[in-house]
């Protein structure tokens, strides 16, 4: 899947109102998608995460198990709060949500601690 076919199958699945239910706890809910950004906000916070980020992390782990782990050493500074500049951790579990409620992923799995990070398969097309 290039990019443009994912950001067609991002716009068709994801949309404004979409509530997604973290692993862990909490939700996630889709507030605004525009100029390729995404807005979501967590409990009172809102964050936001570009829609060509979440392609290059999904592009990059294609046919793979992604971690969380795996997420915040890939680009700190999007997805580690003690990334330089900081990014944040509520990132990693919002683009594994996405990427299940897209269908490239199959389930979340783990326990979301060390040892055992929360994690999908993507699968390869």
């Amino acid at each position: 899947m290039d990019f443009s076919e994912f950001v067609l199958a991002f716009h068709e699945q994801i949309k404004v109102g979409s509530i997604f239910r973290n692993p862990k706890k909490g939700d996630s809910t889709v507030m605004s998608v525009k100029n390729g950004k995404v807005r979501y906000k967590r409990e009172e916070s809102n964050f936001y995460i570009s829609i060509e980020v979440l392609y290059q992390a999904y592009s990059t782990f294609i046919g793979r198990k992604m971690s969380t782990k795996d997420l915040k050493a890939y680009k700190p500074e999007i997805f580690d709060q003690n990334g330089t500049p900081p990014g944040h951790g509520c990132n990693t579990t919002f683009l594994l949500c996405v990427l299940v409620e897209m269908n490239l992923a199959r389930s979340i799995e783990g326990k979301g601690v060390s040892g055992d990070p929360f994690f999908v398969i993507i699968d390869s097309y």
